[in-house]
């Protein structure tokens, strides 16, 4: 019997060139500028945002939203971007946690993120933590809480006019869900940028891996290019496998927006 090599089970893949191995965004200089310039720099904190004071939310740098499933790593990716590593202390009061945090707070109960978090990475982009969504051991009144979290995504990804991408997290043990597909339908309907990525690759062998990564290169190709960012990551935020790569795929939209404005990188 023939055993298929998992040629997908990679960091990253081109979902228009599969066997590609370079990005015009993984340069050694971008790769600098993502480090030192980006995420080697102060996280600045904002207060939290919830669905009345969405209004207020404004910030003078790109944004990137990230955005995923209950229990998909989101907290933990974020964290890992922004500090290094995915064990970050958390202030113990809730009032230090809701009070211009510089940590994506974590919960072991699902569906307890109902708030939007921006975090500044210095002068150049703005990270933006959204609710979790398809929680399945929610607490009481699950279904209301649902329905006001799906508001304030839906409502985020419309009225945000520095929104310049929105990274999807998808479980690679599980696949993309229904629940995903509907996620990414909105970002395109409101024609923003869909940017796939992939987490837990740890806790899969190469071959699970590569069937992931070829579910969601089949969910992405369904996709306007325009809308799509054609790069698709997988990483596991507590190994630190592909992070690297993402920090320099998202720091390409801040060093995107300075050349745009006339200003260096």
């Amino acid at each position: 019997k023939q055993v298929v090599k998992p040629v997908l089970a990679r960091p990253w893949v081109n979902i228009r060139q599969l066997r590609e191995t370079q990005a015009p965004w993984l340069t050694a200089e971008k790769m600098a500028y993502a480090k030192n310039s980006v995420f080697g720099r102060q996280v600045l904190g904002n207060r939290v945002v919830v669905s009345d004071t969405l209004g207020e939310h404004h910030s003078r740098w790109p944004q990137v939203a990230v955005v995923g499933i209950s229990n998909v790593g989101k907290s933990t990716l974020l964290n890992a971007l922004m500090h290094g590593t995915a064990k970050v202390a958390e202030p113990h009061s809730n009032k230090k946690k809701f009070q211009s945090p510089i940590v994506a707070p974590t919960s072991t109960k699902a569906g307890r993120t109902r708030h939007l978090f921006r975090f500044d990475l210095a002068d150049r982009l703005a990270l933006v933590d959204l609710p979790g969504y398809g929680f399945t051991h929610a607490p009481r009144k699950a279904k209301s809480m649902e329905r006001e979290m799906a508001v304030l995504i839906e409502r985020y990804i419309m009225e945000t006019p520095s929104l310049r991408r929105v990274m999807c997290l998808v479980d690679a043990t599980q696949g993309v869900s229904p629940l995903d597909e509907q996620v990414f339908d909105l970002i395109i309907s409101e024609r923003r940028t869909l940017q796939i990525v992939l987490t837990k690759v740890d806790s899969t062998t190469p071959h699970q891996l590569h069937s992931a990564m070829a579910g969601a290169v089949n969910a992405a190709l369904q996709f306007d290019a325009a809308h799509t960012w054609p790069y698709i990551h997988g990483v596991s935020a507590l190994k630190g496998h592909g992070m690297d790569e993402l920090r320099c795929s998202i720091a390409s939209i801040a060093w995107d927006a300075r050349v745009a404005a006339g200003l260096k990188p």
